[in-house]
Parts: structure tokens; sequence; C-alpha cells
């Protein structure tokens, strides 16, 4: 419950908060390198060209600058979300700003064991699919609300493994791979965001894509989850079936992608 409530009297808003008109990316920042920074530039103004805001590609290196010297002060192994929103504007839809707003949020980044893990757990997502090019500000409304809705579950929300019509869509947060058969698989289709870490697994063809149903689930060896937070976060059970946290195609995949710059795997 919410004890304490603020009111403001403005003139202008951003319209990043008055009509979700923003992107934005969470990445980690490690000793002043980011993993695939262009990666995250190109699809923040892929996502914003859906608004029609155009990036200058001039500012990519002020704010990659201003990223890394925000994390600086912040720590060595930080976590940063850069948020791009339509700035701030007169009331109106279609009142557009001169300038367009940079949000730089930090936080010092710490590691989750598997072990302290709750179990991940397959939900029903209850709105229709779209598809994703970017991380739109709007999409993670209707997550909120979703949410809300799948809390019959006793577990911590972020643990859901969202699903729809019979196929894994993704985890809350974080794409889904899934090792069956031999081969690393993640789902693909409507609803599925392509990932810095999912992008580059799948450039490197360490994964396959393909729509993946749900029985999956019960028959896969090992499951992964990836962010550009955690990297590679191991799933130690689904449903309520226990996963082996150390499997050897997980060991593979966390000593290929360690060996990028900018990345650090956390095995515990």
């Amino acid at each position: 419950m919410v004890n304490n409530i603020n009111i403001q009297h403005h003139k202008q808003m951003d319209r990043g908060l008055s009509y979700a008109e923003a992107c934005f990316e969470t990445f980690r920042i490690i000793n002043g390198e980011i993993f695939g920074w262009e990666t995250h530039w190109q699809r923040l103004t892929l996502g914003l060209q859906s608004f029609g805001i155009s990036l200058n590609p001039a500012w990519q290196q002020n704010v990659y600058k201003a990223c890394l010297k925000a994390a600086e002060a912040t720590a060595a192994d930080c976590l940063m979300r850069l948020t791009i929103s339509g700035g701030q504007a007169d009331w109106g839809l279609l009142a557009a700003s001169d300038n367009i707003e940079i949000h730089l949020q930090s936080k010092a980044f710490i590691a989750t064991p598997a072990s302290n893990l709750s179990p991940f757990i397959s939900v029903e997502y209850p709105f229709p699919l779209r598809t994703k090019i970017a991380k739109f500000t709007s999409d993670y409304a209707d997550t909120l609300k979703a949410i809300q809705i799948c809390q019959t579950h006793t577990i911590n929300p972020q643990h859901y493994i969202i699903c729809k019509d019979g196929l894994i869509i993704s985890g809350l947060t974080s794409n889904i791979i899934l090792y069956h058969q031999g081969h690393w698989l993640t789902p693909d289709g409507d609803g599925v965001l392509n990932g810095v870490i999912r992008q580059h697994l799948l450039k490197k063809q360490l994964i396959q894509a393909q729509q993946c149903p749900t029985a999956l689930l019960d028959t896969c060896e090992a499951i992964l989850l990836l962010n550009s937070g955690q990297f590679l976060n191991p799933v130690h059970m689904v449903n309520y079936r226990s996963l082996n946290p150390r499997h050897p195609a997980i060991s593979d995949m966390q000593q290929a992608l360690s060996a990028e710059k900018g990345v650090k795997i956390s095995v515990f």
C-alpha cells in the first residue's frame, strides 16, 4: 500500500510519462565496458523511429560517455537503465517537444545465486501478443497488469515463464533458452523481444530460434534466462521439476560468453 502522495502542478510534462512515448535499455557497465553497446543503441534508434523521433548518430558517443561517467560514480560493476523519451511538451497528443529527454539510472550490480531463487512457474499471458522491435515503456505497462492477474501463484512474480496458446514466450524480463536433445532452443515469434544476449548467441550459432511448445518445460535438460544484467541465469526448478544449474551445456555456454569484453558471468 502507498502511504504518501506527492501532488505537483506542471505546465509541461515529459511525453514518456504522458503518452509512453519512450524506449529504454538496461545493461551492465563493468570497469568502463559495455557489452553490445552498438546493439542497444540500434534498438533504441529503431524503437524511437516508431514515434517519428530520429536520434542523431552524432549523439551516440555523447550518451555512451554519459553512461560511463554515471557508472564510474556508482560502482565498478554497475547496472544502468538508459531511457529516451519524447521530452517536455505542452498538453496534447500532437504537441511534440523540441528536445528529447535522456534519463540515466544506475546502481551497483549484485548477483543473485541460483540457489536463492524461487521455482519458476509457467503462466498464460492474458493479453494479445505484439511484435517487439524495442523495449517500449508501454509494453511494460501491460506486463505490470499481467502480473496482477497472474499473482494467484504464491511465488515471486519475477520468476514467471510467460506462455501463450501452448507456446513459450520468455521470462518476465528475460529471453529464455532451453537445452533439449543436444541443442539450445529459444522461442521465436510475436511477443519475443530479440534481446542483446539472444542476438549475440544467434549470430554465433550457439542457439536456434523456433517456436517452442510448453511441453519442452517438462522434457528439457536445462534452462537459461538471458538478459544484459545477469547475462546468463540458470533455472534450477521449473513448474516444481528440478533442473541441474551446473549442467555441462550451461558450463559451455558460460565459457563461450565470458570470453567477450564487458561480460562477467556469476557462477555459484
